[in-house]
């Protein structure tokens, strides 16, 4: 990204669709003399604006003599997210006004943003360090509660909170063990060894806790779970066996074959999904075998992540019945948060019209079984990692790529302090540490790396 500082950057910053509103933004050292340019009847002049403020004004399009009427948020200082003069105007969201409005904003002095580049020079004016950068676009990203609530922790502070804490304690190490450099032929010790070693590993202990804390928020080493679930001689345990591609349980035509809880592993192009095959959906109240199954099949599906319900086509099936059965399903096995797809099997035997249900599939019918794989890949990888979208994913990668680092380098000082090497061996790779450190909010960075990070912006953010 080519970054120009000394231009005034405008963009729109909401979405690019049809609206009640629209946000145009503008940020640079212009920005007060371009809004003098397009603004019409302003009282007072917006050049005596001297604090963050709001005001109503009229928008000159410049297009056979129309207005537009617009709400302005002026920052006149560096007060403003970016650290420049920079000014939202909240105007009617219908598309051609919008690009007739930055058009005007342009004949006046603006000049097209980049895509990040309003945060990217919030970063560069010390606004945001870069993981708070990255939360911006991990809060756009969001599609659920738990992904906006990481990405708003992320931007207030909870990744680089911790990290300013460690680079605080570590630059005060430091500093005793450089100023006991200074003066090491008046034999003045600023910091003994034991102390220094005790706090290295505290801080080495910390950053191994902000790396697992990372980790576990992006990894998930527990299988995904999915429960095959139906009516009896649904084709439950055929399409368990098909799935696997072994006869792993029992298919019989008698209902209540399967009794026990049977689960295998699927693995579908990398990921790995623990498949259950339960017990036929019955209604008992005796203390038989097959009455105690149900309990089992409660409490495994109480826990799985997915649902997988087999209805039997063969005995016909309409709209009507399969909504009351889905509903019965749901009731039955109290469904709340697990993804339930359903699926009608024996497609081949089916003597009626298909239902509109989510896939059809038949033992015998390769194709169909390899169209279900696909869908339950795409289903795992769409559940899998939800805590972080795209943008919260990179930022963990890098954190704790450079956290490992870090660690290292750590676990080097407090070797060479072990040995008894020199003091200054120790600072050495202490600095290095506090430059890893760094790397994570952004004190320490290249072009590279803030070009990757932007890029992934849209225009207007």
């Amino acid at each position: 990204m080519q970054l120009d500082l000394d231009r005034t950057i405008v963009a729109v910053s909401s979405p690019l669709s049809p609206a009640t509103r629209a946000i145009v933004r503008l940020s640079g050292a212009a920005t007060i003399e371009i809004l003098q340019k397009v603004l019409r009847d302003l009282e007072p002049d917006v050049r005596s604006i001297a604090t963050a403020t709001c005001f109503q004004a009229t928008i000159d399009l410049d297009w056979c003599g129309r207005t537009l009427d617009s709400k302005i948020y002026l920052w006149p200082n560096d007060k403003s997210f970016t650290g420049e003069p920079c000014a939202e105007l909240h105007i009617l969201g219908s598309m051609p006004l919008v690009r007739k409005v930055v058009q005007r904003l342009a004949s006046a002095g603006a000049q097209p943003a980049e895509r990040g580049e309003f945060a990217l020079r919030g970063f560069l004016a010390g606004k945001l360090d870069l993981v708070q950068a990255e939360a911006i676009l991990g809060v756009i990203e969001s599609t659920g509660p738990d992904q906006l609530q990481w990405a708003l922790g992320q931007l207030g502070g909870n990744i680089s909170g911790p990290v300013r804490q460690l680079r605080s304690e570590l630059m005060e190490l430091l500093a005793h063990l450089e100023a006991g450099l200074d003066f090491v032929e008046e034999d003045i010790e600023f910091i003994s060894t034991a102390e220094l070693h005790a706090r290295l590993s505290h801080i080495a202990g910390q950053i191994d806790k902000l790396d697992q804390q990372l980790n576990s928020r992006g990894v998930n080493d527990r299988e995904f779970e999915l429960a095959i679930v139906g009516r009896p001689n649904a084709g439950k345990s055929s399409l368990f066996n098909r799935l696997l591609g072994s006869s792993r349980t029992i298919v019989s035509d008698q209902a209540g074959t399967t009794r026990d809880v049977v689960s295998s592993t699927l693995v579908l192009d990398g990921l790995s999904i623990n498949m259950i095959d339960t017990a036929g959906i019955e209604e008992l109240e005796d203390a038989s075998p097959r009455a105690m199954a149900q309990s089992v099949l409660k409490q495994r599906v109480e826990t799985c992540d997915a649902v997988l319900l087999c209805i039997d086509l063969s005995d016909g099936c309409d709209e009507a019945s399969l909504t009351e059965e889905v509903a019965e399903v749901r009731r039955k096995l109290q469904l709340s948060n697990q993804q339930l797809m359903v699926v009608g099997t024996k497609v081949d035997l089916a003597v009626s019209q298909e239902p509109n249900i989510d896939l059809v599939v038949s033992v015998y019918q390769p194709d169909s079984i390899e169209r279900l794989r696909n869908r339950l890949q795409r289903l795992v990888e769409s559940q899998t990692n939800q805590q972080f979208t795209q943008a919260t994913h990179h930022t963990a990668v890098r954190c704790r790529n450079a956290l490992r680092r870090a660690s290292k380098g750590l676990d080097l000082a407090i070797d060479v302090l072990q040995s008894g090497g020199g003091e200054e061996l120790v600072a050495s790779e202490l600095h290095g540490v506090l430059d890893d450190l760094a790397s994570i909010i952004g004190e320490v960075h290249n072009d590279d790396i803030l070009g990757e990070i932007f890029s992934r912006f849209c225009i207007g953010k």
